[in-house]
């Protein structure tokens, strides 16, 4: 009875967290038309690939019926979400697989010698076969000869990196592709510090002594204005930035010695919060 009763009081203090952590994120999903059935749907896949995993972990193979009884929903609407789910995986590796090709691109054109002037400025390409003139297929042959021209240049156009001129020749406006934006990338480094924070703790509740990771955390007493929390962030962003260089050196010099193909990659992350 006390058994279960503790295990009851340390599920609610679970609950508890889970709400506490995404309260936060709360405002941003609505702002970016994020709906509850979409928080769900996420929610669900992670269910179920974790309930995937373990299965195989421990040597047996789940059926969909299997895996819905235990996530709580049935096997037609499990398969629609895996689906969903690689369906978006796809895509990201592709759009990984258009931007690799187009850096790659890019770069040889503004540094291979066949394709730039005397003064070292990315030559205009002919669209066609011209004499006199070097053509975008032969830079690509050289740079990514397994792309495909067309959806190349569309993806170049829509990031600014060229111009066509005439119909006839592309002109090269940008050495870096663009790629999305600063708004983009912050939304990103939402997922890698909640995530990366999420599993430290997580880490460290199962831990045993001695083998919990650095988990740090230092608070004000009592409320304080605006002009603090700006003072704060000047003053830690002057001392870390030497401590995360010192760091980022100390790994760098042991990262060859102590290198797993089968292990993981660890890390440092600092930042402010509010509270």
């Amino acid at each position: 009875m006390a058994s279960a009763l503790f295990q009851n009081e340390e599920r609610s203090a679970l609950i508890d967290s889970l709400e506490t952590m995404l309260r936060p994120l709360i405002p941003v999903l609505l702002r970016h038309g994020v709906t509850l059935q979409d928080a769900e749907d996420t929610l669900r896949v992670l269910y179920v690939n974790e309930l995937s995993a373990r299965s195989k972990a421990q040597g047996r193979q789940l059926t969909d019926s299997r895996l819905g009884m235990l996530a709580g929903i049935n096997r037609g609407e499990i398969q629609k979400l895996l689906d969903a789910r690689a369906e978006r995986e796809k895509m990201r590796k592709e759009s990984a697989r258009l931007i690799e090709q187009t850096s790659k691109v890019l770069a040889v054109w503004n540094s291979n010698k066949r394709f730039i002037t005397p003064y070292g400025a990315a030559l205009d390409l002919s669209l066609t076969e011209e004499e006199g003139y070097r053509t975008f297929d032969e830079l690509l042959q050289v740079a990514a000869p397994e792309a495909d021209p067309k959806v190349l240049l569309e993806l170049m156009g829509t990031t600014d990196s060229v111009e066509i001129h005439s119909g006839r020749f592309v002109r090269c406006t940008n050495r870096m592709m663009k790629v999305g934006s600063e708004r983009l990338a912050q939304i990103g480094r939402i997922g890698l510090q909640c995530g990366a924070l999420a599993a430290t703790a997580v880490h460290n509740l199962s831990a045993e002594e001695g083998d919990s990771l650095l988990e740090v955390r230092v608070e004000t007493t009592v409320p304080l204005t605006p002009s603090f929390v700006s003072d704060l962030n000047n003053f830690v962003r002057e001392k870390s930035t030497s401590f995360l260089e010192e760091c980022d050196t100390w790994i760098s010099e042991r990262e060859s010695i102590f290198a797993d193909q089968h292990g993981r990659k660890f890390g440092l992350g600092l930042f402010l919060f509010e509270n």
